[in-house]
């Protein structure tokens, strides 16, 4: 009975040998692809605004071209808008392709100043108020205060708020520009007193 729990004990250790090393052999490799992520898919700018997209994907190199001339992308990935139209960006890790389309547009801004009156005495406060309008939108966009005279008043501003206090009396013309480009004026009649209205 030993002998025969011997034999079979071999044949056992010997058939799993056997077996295993037929079943053994290269591992095959599990590509896996790494995660390719990209800060924009799609994208809208106005003539001459830039985008600086980022994209990830662990160690690979990653490169930039664009189909179309409404942007340029540099090697680094920032797109600058150049004409109204749309292209698209495309982005490239290893065997991985990612893209952005971007929409160029010409956007109409303009300014409105909001005063309550035109006329005031001197040693008073007008408080003004700019609002940064995009295609007939209000926008988030700050304005810039200056008025046609050196002297005469005194003009504190925070963004798109001012107050105006003359100082001497007369007429003065307060600006509000946005960008350098598009702006309001009104101007501002101030008198002595109440009486000169008369």
């Amino acid at each position: 009975m030993k002998k025969l729990s011997l034999v079979l004990l071999i044949l056992v250790c010997f058939a799993t040998a056997v077996l295993g090393s037929a079943c053994s052999g290269p591992t095959p490799e599990l590509k896996v692809e790494k995660t390719f992520s990209v800060s924009h898919n799609q994208a809208t700018l106005e003539v001459d605004e830039t985008l600086q997209l980022v994209a990830v994907c662990g160690t690979e190199e990653i490169t930039f071209s664009c189909d179309g001339d409404a942007v340029t992308v540099s090697e680094n990935g920032l797109i600058t808008a150049k004409k109204v139209g749309v292209s698209t960006v495309v982005i490239k890790a290893g065997s991985q392709t990612r893209s952005c389309v971007v929409t160029v547009i010409m956007a109409e801004y303009s300014v409105k100043i909001n005063a309550t009156t035109n006329t005031m005495t001197v040693g008073a406060n007008l408080i003004l108020n700019a609002s940064v309008l995009r295609d007939g939108q209000e926008f988030d966009g700050t304005v810039v205060w200056t008025v046609d005279k050196q002297s005469g008043f005194t003009l504190s501003q925070e963004q798109n708020k001012a107050v105006f206090k003359p100082t001497i009396k007369g007429e003065y013309k307060i600006t509000a520009t946005y960008n350098n480009k598009q702006s309001d004026t009104i101007t501002i009649k101030v008198i002595d007193d109440a009486s000169d209205l008369a």
